[in-house]
C-alpha cells in the first residue's frame, strides 16, 4: 500500500499524470471539469456528507454533484447543507438519503436518479416526523433502484412529502410510506411507465397533478396494500394519452 500526501507539486504531478485525487485531505470529493464527484463503496458502511464534502461540491465553479458507488451517502443538513447548491445532482449509483429539502440543492434544482449499466440510483427520503415539501426541484427519474426498491423510495411513515414535477427518463418505479405522497405540478411520462408502490399500512397518492406524455401508471403491481390508493382528480393531458391500472 502506497500512502500520498496531497501536498504543493504533487497536485499538479497528479494532473499531469491523469490521477484523480480529492481537493484536499478533509474530503471525499473529487472534483473534474466543474463535476463534483463523491464515491461511496458497498464494502463501506453508510457515508455521511461532511463540512468539507459539502464546501467542494458548493465551490465556485461546481455546476454538477454526482453520487457514485454502490453504497449508501447520508445527507446531513446541519453540518454540510447543499442547500445553495443550484446545479445538477446526479445520482448514478447506490442510494443518497436524505432529510430536508436543501439537501436535494436549492429550489428549482434539477435531481437526475440514474439507472444503467453502470448501477441503479435511489434518492431516499426519510423526513421522520417533519412533513417535507419539495417544491420547484425537478426530479427525472429511471429505474427501480439499488435494492428492487424505487428511483425513489419515500420512507413516509410520520408525515407525507410533497413533489411537484417529476419526469422519466426509463420505465421507473417510486415507493411510497404510509402517510402518503402528494403530487402537485407535473408527472412527465414521456411514454414511459411509473410504477407507484405502497410500503405499508395506507398509502396515498395524492395531489392535483398533471400527466403528461401518454405512457402508463400503475399502482400497487404486487397487490401488497388493498387500502391503499390514488387520487382520482389527477388530470391526463391529452386526455387518451396516458392509461392507469391498478
Amino acid at each position: 500500500m502506497k500512502t500520498v500526501q496531497v501536498v504543493g507539486t504533487l497536485v499538479v504531478v497528479a494532473w499531469m499524470s491523469g490521477l484523480s485525487l480529492p481537493v484536499s485531505a478533509a474530503t471525499q470529493v473529487i472534483v473534474d471539469d466543474g463535476i463534483a464527484t463523491l464515491n461511496v463503496t458497498a464494502e463501506n458502511p453508510p457515508y455521511t456528507m461532511t463540512a468539507e464534502d459539502a464546501a467542494a461540491i458548493l465551490a465556485t465553479g461546481i455546476t454538477e454533484f454526482r453520487k457514485t458507488g454502490a453504497g449508501t451517502l447520508v445527507a446531513d443538513a446541519s453540518h454540510a447543507s447543499l442547500a445553495t447548491f443550484a446545479g445538477t445532482i446526479r445520482i448514478q449509483n447506490g442510494i443518497y438519503k436524505i432529510a430536508v429539502a436543501g439537501d436535494c440543492g436549492a429550489d428549482g434544482c434539477t435531481i437526475r436518479v440514474e439507472s444503467s449499466e453502470v448501477g441503479k440510483g435511489q434518492l431516499y427520503v426519510d423526513n421522520g416526523s417533519t412533513a417535507l415539501d419539495l417544491n420547484n426541484r425537478r426530479f427525472h427519474v429511471a429505474g427501480t433502484g439499488p435494492d428492487e426498491k424505487g428511483a425513489i423510495y419515500f420512507n413516509t411513515a410520520d408525515q407525507s412529502a410533497t413533489v411537484k414535477y417529476i419526469e422519466l427518463s426509463a420505465d421507473a418505479s417510486v415507493w411510497i410510506g404510509a402517510k402518503g405522497v402528494t403530487f402537485n405540478g407535473t408527472i412527465d411520462l414521456l411514454n414511459h411507465t411509473l410504477d407507484i408502490e405502497p410500503i405499508g399500512g395506507y398509502c396515498a397518492a395524492l395531489g392535483n397533478a398533471t400527466v403528461k406524455n401518454g405512457g402508463q401508471i400503475v399502482f400497487d403491481r404486487e397487490r401488497r396494500q388493498k387500502s391503499s390508493g390514488l387520487n382520482f382528480d389527477w388530470t391526463y393531458e391529452p386526455s387518451e394519452g396516458a392509461t392507469l391500472t391498478m
